[in-house]
């Protein structure tokens, strides 16, 4: 065989090797790689659900800043955009329902999930009409919290309620 020709076949196993690869796979791996760039600030007063929080959204491979109240959630809201909130809905002083709707009345469109222990026959609907993007009851399922945090990254006019 000839130079010219283990060349051209090396070109042939490459491309062929290239459009094998199963893109779904391919995405997941670059969306990954992409995600660890991408801050979430998650707003809770309880020490132990914040730590246990962060833990599992840095797991899922996001960088995380924490708060322990709605006025330190605004002021690193409007320092560090993150891509994603979440949100205890009691919070001391400023609540996370008045934090989605100052968010909201000032055109911040960063999407936020309320996270709370709040039973969401109560509190969902006041929470997604004052902005929230999605409420998720806790003790939650990680699964639940990492498709919601994919959907609304990726998709962010979607809503949506998960409850145990």
């Amino acid at each position: 065989m000839a130079y010219s020709d283990c060349i051209h076949q090396r070109r042939t196993n490459c491309i062929s090797k290239l459009l094998s690869i199963n893109f779904s796979d391919y995405l997941k791996k670059h969306l990954s790689i992409f995600s660890e760039n991408l801050l979430v600030l998650i707003v809770d007063s309880d020490a132990d659900n914040l730590q246990l929080t962060k833990q599992i959204v840095k797991l899922l491979g996001y960088r995380a800043i924490t708060a322990k109240d709605g006025e330190s959630a605004l002021n690193l809201i409007e320092k560090h955009q993150p891509a994603l909130v979440l949100l205890e809905v009691m919070l001391p002083e400023i609540d996370g329902i008045n934090v989605a709707r100052y968010l909201r009345k000032n055109q911040n469109l960063v999407p936020v999930i309320a996270l709370t222990s709040l039973p969401s026959d109560m509190f969902r609907d006041e929470a997604l009409m004052a902005g929230c993007n999605g409420y998720i009851e806790k003790p939650f399922k990680i699964d639940y919290l990492e498709a919601a945090i994919k959907q609304l990254l990726f998709s962010p006019t979607t809503t949506f309620s998960y409850q145990q």
